[in-house]
């Protein structure tokens, strides 16, 4: 195989920090993520290019995931018919089928987003040609 080269490529890393930080607690955890980014990086052949820099985007409130359990399937209308007839009643159920999601202000994290440009041997992609490709349907 040929040797290709080094391509640029921008990779992101998230981070989470308190919330409302203030300029220097930013500055600090960014630092921090930043040379660790930088860091696991490198020991999977990554190099970074300092001429680029980092830039940092406020993504927004942290939301912790919390599974919900999953609701029964609802019958339609058409398959509970027989069921009505031989007198089966069916009830709405009262529990809540969304998560409630703090408002941005009550939340304790923040994330945020650091990107940075690494140069790395040159990746290839097996890409179909285009009678390979399959057509939904």
């Amino acid at each position: 195989m040929p040797d290709l080269g080094k391509r640029p490529y921008w990779l992101h890393c998230r981070f989470e920090i308190g919330a409302q930080p203030t300029r220097r607690q930013l500055e600090q955890a960014t630092h921090k993520w930043a040379d660790r980014f930088i860091e696991d990086m490198a020991k999977k052949g990554y190099q970074y290019v300092e001429k680029f820099g980092i830039e940092v985007t406020f993504k927004g409130a942290h939301i912790a995931v919390m599974n919900l359990p999953r609701h029964p399937r609802v019958l339609s209308a058409k398959e509970m018919l027989p069921q009505v007839m031989q007198g089966a009643r069916f009830r709405a159920t009262d529990e809540p089928r969304v998560m409630v999601v703090p408002h941005f202000t009550e939340t304790e994290l923040w994330d945020y987003d650091i990107k940075a440009c690494f140069l790395h041997d040159t990746i290839l992609m097996d890409k179909p040609d285009r009678h390979e490709e399959r057509i939904p349907g």
